[in-house]
């Protein structure tokens, strides 16, 4: 039996690679993914999380806007050096984006930071036996 994710992916996917070689690909895979993702919340998750739906969105936003942030910021790094190589401007573009994830995570997400911390230097640890 045929699902409908394979009913509109397998074309999706083609019309993508078709032109777009395995960028199209990418960017094809990406748009059916949202696409299943708004379907999945329109079918499934909105009846179960109706009444919590505000909490959902509230604890899924910092990962939204980070991501953003990350991703607008590795993009504007790459445009103004199209003159150098690839390479120098595949290697800037990690390290920009490395240095803005570490900014945005101590800026935004300090209790997750001192939790990590307290988890990896904790030096007695305990083991309940029961």
């Amino acid at each position: 039996m045929v699902s409908m994710n394979e009913v509109t992916q397998i074309p999706g996917l083609y019309l993508g690679a078709k032109p777009g070689r395995a960028v199209g690909l990418a960017i094809a895979f990406s748009i059916l993914q949202v696409i299943y993702s708004i379907f999945n919340y329109l079918i499934l998750i909105r009846t179960l999380l109706s009444p919590c739906l505000h909490d959902y969105i509230q604890s899924m936003w910092p990962a939204l806007w980070m991501s953003g942030a990350l991703a607008a910021t590795v993009l504007v790094v790459g445009f103004p050096i199209q003159t150098t190589s690839r390479l120098v401007i595949f290697i800037l573009q990690i390290m920009c984006g490395v240095t803005v994830y570490l900014v945005l995570m101590v800026c935004s997400q300090k209790m997750l930071l001192n939790e990590i911390k307290s988890l990896v230097f904790k030096k007695n640890i305990t083991i309940d036996k029961k």
